[in-house]
C-alpha cells in the first residue's frame, strides 16, 4: 500500500520562491509522504550530496519542512521507485503530453510532473487502499503484506490500543496464531529495531499471555515491548475504538488486531489510515495515566524476558 518515490534534484533547483503553486505542491506531496510514502534517495554518494545541496538552497520555511519530513518520515537509499517526481521538462522528455500528468515506463515506474505528483495514479491507488476495509476470508498473510508491512517498515515506535488483544491470544476456540502474536513476530523480524506499547485491559490470564507471547521473540527486531493494563471502564469511556499507531500515523481497526489472527481473516473489518492528531495523542495520554500496571518486555539476542510493575522489578 505504501508508495516509494523519488524527487529529482532539478525539481529543488528550479523552485521559484514567489511561485505559490509550486510551494503548495511541495506541501501536498509531504502530506502524502507522511501517510503513504517512502522517499528514495540516490545510492551514489555524489548524486546524493548534489541532491542535499539543492535542498539547502530552498527558502528557509520549505527547507525546514523538508528536514523535518526526513527526520520523521520513511526514507531509504535506492535508485528505483514506484513514482518519479520530475520537472515539467523532464516529464515531457519521458513522454508526458498535456493534459496528462504522468506516464508509465516499461519498468512500471510512473513518471509524473512534480506539481501534479499528488494526482499520480500510483498515489491514487495507495489512497484507495488506505481507506478500504479488510474483507472476511482474505488470507491473513495477504492482509499483512497489503495493509501493514509497508507502514511498519522502518517504524521506531508502534502503539496498539486494543483492550481485547491479550485476551484474544488465549481465548478458547480462536484461530492461532493470535493477531497480537502475529504482530509481535512480524515486528520482531524487521531489520531495524522497533518498540511496541500495548494498551489492553487486565484479566485473569494476562500474565500467562504475556509470558507465552514473549517466548517467541528471539529475532531481535523488537527492541522493547511495553504492556500497559488499563481498567475496562476507561476504555469504554475514552478509547472504545481500536487502533494501531505507527509513529505519526494511525490505522483504525474495527475488529482490532485479531483481524490478523489465524490463516484467514475471521470477519470483515474497517481499516482507515489517518494522521496522528492532537485528539488521538490526548487519548493515548489518558490511557497512560490510567494504567494500573506498567509491564514491559525486552527481547534480546537470546529472547531475554524482563517483567516490571510500577516501583518494582523482577526477572522471569
Amino acid at each position: 500500500m505504501t508508495v516509494t518515490f523519488t524527487v529529482s534534484r532539478e525539481v529543488l533547483e528550479a523552485l521559484d520562491p514567489s511561485d505559490a503553486v509550486a510551494l503548495n505542491a511541495h506541501l501536498r506531496l509531504h502530506e502524502a509522504w507522511r501517510l503513504l510514502g517512502t522517499l528514495h534517495l540516490p545510492t551514489d554518494d555524489g548524486a546524493r550530496q548534489a541532491w542535499f545541496r539543492a535542498l539547502e538552497r530552498l527558502p528557509m520555511p520549505l527547507r525546514k519542512r523538508w528536514q523535518m519530513s526526513l527526520r520523521h518520515n520513511r526514507w531509504s537509499l535506492a535508485d528505483a521507485a514506484d513514482l518519479a517526481c520530475v520537472t515539467a521538462e523532464q516529464a515531457a522528455a519521458a513522454g508526458v503530453r498535456p493534459p496528462g500528468v504522468s506516464v508509465r515506463l516499461p519498468d512500471q515506474t510512473e513518471v509524473c510532473r512534480f506539481d501534479c505528483a499528488d494526482r499520480a495514479a500510483t498515489l491514487h491507488r495507495a489512497r484507495a487502499e488506505a481507506h478500504a476495509g479488510i474483507p472476511a476470508g482474505m488470507p491473513v498473510q495477504d492482509a499483512w503484506d497489503r495493509k501493514f508491512r509497508g507502514l511498519v517498515a522502518g517504524a521506531r515506535h508502534v502503539v496498539l490500543v486494543d483492550r481485547y488483544a491479550l485476551q484474544g491470544h488465549l481465548e478458547p476456540g480462536r484461530p492461532q496464531p493470535s493477531g497480537l502474536e502475529r504482530l509481535l513476530r512480524e515486528l520482531d523480524g524487521l531489520p531495524g529495531p522497533a518498540a511496541l506499547t500495548l494498551y489492553a485491559r487486565p484479566w485473569s490470564g494476562h500474565e500467562r499471555a504475556v509470558r507465552r507471547l514473549a517466548e517467541g521473540l528471539t529475532r531481535g527486531g523488537l527492541r522493547e515491548w511495553r504492556v500497559r493494563l488499563v481498567p475496562d471502564e476507561v476504555f469504554k469511556r475514552h478509547a472504545h475504538d481500536r487502533h494501531l499507531r505507527i509513529d505519526r500515523m494511525v490505522v483504525q481497526l474495527g475488529k482490532g488486531i485479531e483481524v490478523l489472527g489465524g490463516e484467514h481473516v475471521f470477519a470483515a473489518s474497517d481499516y482507515d489510515v489517518k494522521a496522528f492528531t492532537g485528539f488521538a495523542r490526548a487519548r493515548e495520554e489518558m490511557l497512560r495515566r490510567a494504567c494500573q500496571q506498567s509491564r514491559w518486555v525486552r527481547t534480546g539476542a537470546v529472547g531475554g524476558l524482563v517483567v516490571a510493575g510500577r516501583g518494582r522489578k523482577a526477572r522471569a
